[in-house]
């Protein structure tokens, strides 16, 4: 019914549980313009901000579990950044309690995007709206922050990191940041140049950088993503391997920000 009314043009949805799909429901299409095509059930789609999940959470729990950061470290220990912003912390990343105000932007403020202590310095240049620790306020900026200290440690740029670490451990093959092919959704479209961006992250924070972000730019598809949801039903556990320990997994989804407005 949405489809018909053009709420949308297609979706792809599966209900199951840790043991497997229970459902499956495919419909519609995954371009409208210039042509029409079909929606398939591998058809990649832009996963947006759930990147925040799938990668950098997901590899920042990996490091956790390893000992390479804490929860405690704070980004001046991996950069050297502006007077009162060097006690911002992992935690205050993870938990969008850093006080980076909500749907700032980056685009054109960077000169050398692949020098990452210019990204750091700019983004905790920009106006702070609150205290850091005092409340919670989403932030894309914070993510694409806590990437930066991902690589800073990893020694490798968060795609890289993202498949060795969480992708390629889950079997999820077809989940990357550069999707290749034509059976991908369409994500917008560009008035410029008067064309859908097919396989081109939405968001422009991430699309400025490259496509590669703590904050968005994974494209994935319905399988990888029972099996992530899986995973995570399992208490960390994907098929009979133990990908990340329960201990690790009980301190993910522990309630860091009670009392908070948000």
């Amino acid at each position: 019914e949405a489809i018909e009314k053009k709420y949308f043009p297609c979706a792809c949805l599966e209900i199951g549980d840790r043991n497997g799909r229970i459902f499956r429901y495919v419909e519609g299409n995954r371009s409208v313009y210039p042509r029409v095509e079909p929606v398939y059930e591998n058809t990649l789609f832009d996963m947006a901000s759930v990147t925040k999940i799938l990668s950098t959470t997901m590899v920042a729990l990996k490091f956790i579990e390893s000992g390479k950061i804490c929860l405690t470290d704070s980004i001046g220990d991996f950069f050297k950044v502006p007077k009162g912003k060097e006690h911002m912390t992992i935690l205050n990343l993870l938990t969008h309690t850093g006080g980076i105000r909500y749907g700032l932007s980056i685009v054109g403020k960077i000169s050398d995007i692949k020098d990452s202590n210019e990204i750091v310095n700019t983004i905790l240049s920009l106006e702070p709206s609150l205290p850091i620790g005092s409340e919670v306020e989403y932030s894309c900026l914070g993510f694409i922050l806590l990437g930066k200290i991902l690589e800073a440690v990893g020694g490798d740029t968060l795609d890289k990191l993202s498949y060795k670490y969480v992708f390629e451990p889950l079997e999820m093959y077809n989940t990357t940041f550069f999707p290749k092919g034509e059976n991908i959704a369409a994500t917008d479209f560009n008035p410029t140049t008067g064309r859908c961006s097919i396989g081109i992250v939405n968001d422009h924070n991430s699309r400025f950088l490259g496509g590669v972000a703590g904050n968005a730019g994974v494209f994935s598809n319905l399988d990888d993503m029972s099996k992530f949801a899986q995973m995570l039903s399992s208490f960390g556990k994907y098929k009979s391997i133990q990908y990340l320990s329960e201990a690790i997994f009980v301190k993910a989804i522990h309630n860091y920000t009670e009392g908070m407005s948000q």
